[in-house]
């Protein structure tokens, strides 16, 4: 009890902060699921729709498959502007992101309910098992593990929970797709960790990408 009333108050007091020295927001960035509006003015043969495929590619006419995911809409067009310029004269692209792809994380472990967390604008690790019910008096605070994925393989961060509640660290800023964990116990190698439980225990895929098994059925 007194640990949630521990959370509450540090994430009460970081929305007050951030409410009076709002941070500039982040360029969005396409992720896999996401549809997206491809127009092309002086070729308009070439404008599509295209929806991000899960290894974070698109198809496109005339060329190859294209890499989307964590690119800016921005990035994206000037990419495809510069490869259908070699072969059309002058095509002016831009692309918009229609349709937004279900946003989640994955928090579990020692924790009040593990499973899919809807992923909110500026949600922290700590934010993530509070919205999961809480800690377990089991869990290991000076543990936590969030995975990541980069670029098809897993990247680990730890995070210290008792030197967030005390100021003297800051949180996790989480993205899509990320997988909080609350270890029972110290986790002396994460690599091995993730080779170890991760991948073979967990609901989730890390094969490309992250992705939770039983969304399709698995679990």
């Amino acid at each position: 009890m007194a640990l949630g009333l521990a959370c509450l108050a540090v994430m009460a007091a970081a929305a007050a902060t951030a409410a009076e020295n709002d941070p500039a927001p982040l360029h969005y960035q396409i992720e896999r699921g996401d549809k997206l509006d491809i127009k092309v003015f002086n070729a308009n043969e070439l404008s599509s729709e295209a929806v991000v495929r899960p290894d974070g590619k698109i198809s496109v006419p005339v060329l190859d498959d294209v890499e989307a995911a964590g690119r800016e809409p921005e990035a994206l067009a000037a990419a495809l502007q510069a490869a259908w310029s070699k072969s059309f004269n002058d095509p002016r692209v831009t692309v918009v992101v229609r349709e937004f792809a279900t946003r989640n994380v994955f928090v579990g472990g020692e924790v009040g309910a593990d499973g899919i967390v809807p992923l909110l604008n500026h949600m922290t690790a700590l934010s993530a098992v509070i919205a999961a019910g809480g800690f377990q008096s089991t869990a290991q605070l000076s543990n936590l593990v969030v995975v990541r994925d980069a670029g098809g393989k897993p990247e680990s961060m730890k995070l210290d929970v008792r030197k967030v509640l005390d100021g003297t660290a800051p949180d996790i800023e989480l993205a899509a797709f990320d997988v909080v964990w609350v270890p029972k116990s110290k986790i002396a190698r994460v690599d091995l960790w993730i080779e170890q439980y991760v991948k073979h225990v967990l609901p989730i895929n890390l094969t490309g990408a992250l992705q939770y098994n039983y969304l399709a059925g698995g679990m």
